[in-house]
């Protein structure tokens, strides 16, 4: 199924690092259902 307009793919464990470490869980679980911004650099 393709990728709906809007959304982003990521591989996980590659990106967790993408994702804010204030955003976690107690355990240190990543919240990914984040809304994200992607840039071009």
């Amino acid at each position: 199924m393709p990728i709906q307009p809007s959304n982003l793919q990521v591989h996980w464990l590659e990106g967790n690092i993408l994702l804010d470490k204030t955003k976690r869980s107690v355990e240190g679980v990543p919240d990914y259902n984040a809304i994200a911004r992607l840039e071009k650099i």
